[in-house]
């Protein structure tokens, strides 16, 4: 899935701002192109958690690598605030 960057600073209205301050957080649409913007961030991690199960095998904190298991933006979901979030898939 890709979503395409916004050509200008997204309008943040008193609406959202409310709901940033009661719930934390706020979710603007557009603002990263998936496979341009967040695909290195998740390769990079990828990488590291690998790097580290290969470790911790080793070194006997883990009995499994989990390799069949992958991270990689999640499905997308009905409810704002899941819908492209990045995790783990089981």
């Amino acid at each position: 899935m890709s979503h395409a960057a916004p050509t200008t600073a997204p309008v943040i209205t008193p609406e959202m701002r409310a709901q940033f301050d009661e719930q934390g957080y706020l979710v603007v649409e557009g603002v990263f192109d998936v496979d341009t913007d967040l695909a290195p961030v998740v390769a990079d991690y990828a990488a590291t958690l690998d790097a580290l199960a290969e470790k911790w095998v080793a070194e006997g904190v883990l009995n499994n690598r989990y390799a069949g298991l992958s991270f990689r933006p999640a499905p997308d979901q009905d409810h704002a605030g899941e819908r492209g979030q990045l995790g783990p898939v089981f």
